[in-house]
């Protein structure tokens, strides 16, 4: 039996059992860095585009919604998106898509101020600033136009069968090359020809025989 030092025996005793718990009391960050978008540029036409942000630890994927981002302008340009979807890949993880919609000018992805977005332990983001993109994505909506001359010998319109003519094409604004090429190209008359080169020779300019 269990006895004090004069003797005396316990009249009852149960056992209890303390376990040092520590519990998760940080709350995430989000880096600007950590929001990355997939673009390697950084100058998109209108659609969509994917960021990948990652938090410093796992969320609950519960409290993220589209509605914790929002697309801003930070300049005076027309350019505009929505987010669309927020999808988490894995663990702090998450893909946002977001569709530029208009305009041409800047945006950028930010975790809205006063956003609610909770690590697993249920502690929150601070998000008493809005938490913004280091990069910001340029917004091209206007399609580009073309012009086109000729260089040919005697500079009189006229050329005899298996003569070689030579074509400037000036776009206003610089062109992905890969995007061009000789089937992009047909002759707006009657003759019959060959188109046999095609090469840039400047941002947006291009000579084709």
């Amino acid at each position: 039996a269990t006895q004090d030092l004069s003797g005396n025996d316990a009249t009852d005793i149960s056992s209890t059992r303390v376990a040092n718990v520590t519990g998760d009391v940080t709350a995430p960050t989000l880096a600007v860095s950590q929001i990355v978008d997939a673009d390697s540029d950084d100058i998109i036409a209108a659609g969509n585009l994917t960021y990948t942000v990652t938090f410093s630890e796992d969320i609950d994927a519960s409290t993220v919604a589209t509605g914790d981002f929002e697309v801003v302008n930070p300049t005076s340009g027309s350019a505009a998106g929505t987010v669309s979807s927020v999808t988490e890949v894995t663990e702090g993880v998450f893909e946002v898509v977001v569709a530029a919609t208009a305009g041409t000018g800047e945006i950028k992805l930010q975790v809205a101020q006063n956003a609610v977005i909770d690590d697993v332990a249920g502690n929150p983001l601070d998000t008493t600033s809005a938490i913004a993109d280091g990069d910001g994505i340029t917004v091209d909506g206007t399609a580009p136009t073309v012009a086109i001359t000729d260089a040919e010998y005697l500079n009189d319109d006229v050329v005899a069968i298996g003569d070689e003519i030579q074509y400037t094409i000036t776009f206003n604004e610089d062109i992905d090359e890969s995007s061009v090429s000789l089937a992009d190209f047909t002759n707006a008359g009657t003759a019959t020809v060959q188109f046999s080169g095609l090469n840039e020779t400047s941002a947006g300019v291009f000579n084709l025989t």
